[in-house]
């Protein structure tokens, strides 16, 4: 994790006076994994010709991600070619001085997403699914039934699309189902960023406490799951002070839960 400083800041950080700044954060996140021929997915924050090329060459790791605004040494006449519709793509791909194979993408969803590659291949991968209403009718409005629409996509793009959302969704968690930031109203940043780092802590343990479920063990929903966590954390006993210890007049719960524990 990196917290994001003014550009001054980011000046003096490593690897800024030689690469662009999506480049050098790419390098710094990723060095614990020099070596270790793991594929980094990034979005338009960090992707370019030159991050993919770099994490490949110097510390070798393959890369996958979507290109909007750091184009230079991109094609840009794939970026502009004409495709068939929804699903379709085109490839260019070529080799550098240093014989990394580099694939620019481009593909066709509900708009047009350029993607540079250095692992993976641009055959068909697994389709992306969507679920949507549509009449039942083409001649009339008799009600609307559920279809399944898939959408063609390179196998490069498929396994970007299966992991470059985790962050994603661990955010949406967070801001949503335990949504500290909402129900704690706060007037310095300080304790924002406290409220903030707390939700990050809840959605991490109910990550774990999913993930260590057994086959066939039924794993509740992460609303309950933070009920059962506050009242844990309220009654911890395995940092038990004097203060703590002194008897208080009710042996009555401090919380009362109105869903399961």
């Amino acid at each position: 994790m990196e917290i994001v400083k003014g550009a001054g800041a980011n000046a003096q950080a490593a690897f800024e006076d030689t690469y662009n700044h999506g480049t050098a954060v790419t390098l710094r996140l990723t060095q614990p994994w020099r070596d270790s021929k793991r594929t980094v997915y990034g979005d338009s924050y960090f992707s370019s010709v030159e991050c993919a090329v770099t994490l490949r060459e110097k510390l070798g790791l393959w890369y996958v991600g979507v290109v909007k605004n750091a184009t230079k040494s991109y094609p840009k006449v794939l970026m502009s070619t004409p495709l068939e519709g929804q699903g379709h793509w085109k490839t260019l791909t070529t080799r550098t001085d240093g014989g990394t194979l580099l694939q620019a993408v481009v593909w066709s969803d509900r708009s047009r997403r350029c993607f540079i590659s250095t692992g993976g291949t641009t055959t068909a991968g697994r389709p992306q699914k969507r679920r949507r209403w549509v009449n039942a009718s083409d001649t009339e409005d008799n009600g609307l039934v559920e279809e399944l629409h898939e959408i063609k996509m390179p196998s490069c793009i498929s396994e970007y699309y299966e992991f470059n959302d985790i962050v994603d969704r661990h955010n949406r968690k967070r801001q949503d189902d335990v949504n500290l930031e909402k129900k704690m109203e706060v007037k310095e940043w300080s304790f924002r960023i406290i409220t903030s780092i707390i939700g990050v802590i809840t959605v991490n343990a109910f990550e774990l406490y999913a993930g260590s479920a057994t086959h066939g063990q039924a794993v509740q929903p992460l609303k309950s799951f933070k009920r059962q966590l506050a009242g844990e954390m309220v009654k911890n006993t395995f940092d038990v002070t004097a203060a703590a210890r002194t008897k208080r007049p009710t042996d009555e719960p401090m919380l009362s839960f109105s869903g399961p524990k």
